[in-house]
């Protein structure tokens, strides 16, 4: 199964929910349903704030320190963009 991030951690507009949290309500969600295995996808992009790079070592870091506590194996798909190089 393939989830995408923006719509976890954005549910509503100008609401955002700690990282930590939602990775584990996810993790409880995708077990509830009988999954094993999911890949959390994400983009890596030029543009500033949630595809940023800076956001996505924040969601890498976030997810390290919660898989341990997780039951369902979470993954990450990354989709970087070509013009997304670090300045």
């Amino acid at each position: 199964m393939v989830m995408g991030l923006r719509g976890m951690l954005l549910q509503r507009n100008g609401v955002e929910f700690d990282l930590g949290t939602v990775l584990s309500a996810t993790d409880r969600e995708l077990i509830s349903s009988g999954i094993t295995t999911a890949y959390l996808a994400m983009t890596i992009s030029w543009e500033p704030g949630f595809r940023s790079l800076e956001r996505a070592r924040e969601i890498v870091s976030a997810l390290k320190k919660v898989q341990s506590h997780c039951t369902c194996e979470a993954r990450l798909q990354l989709r970087w963009e070509i013009f997304a190089i670090e300045r």
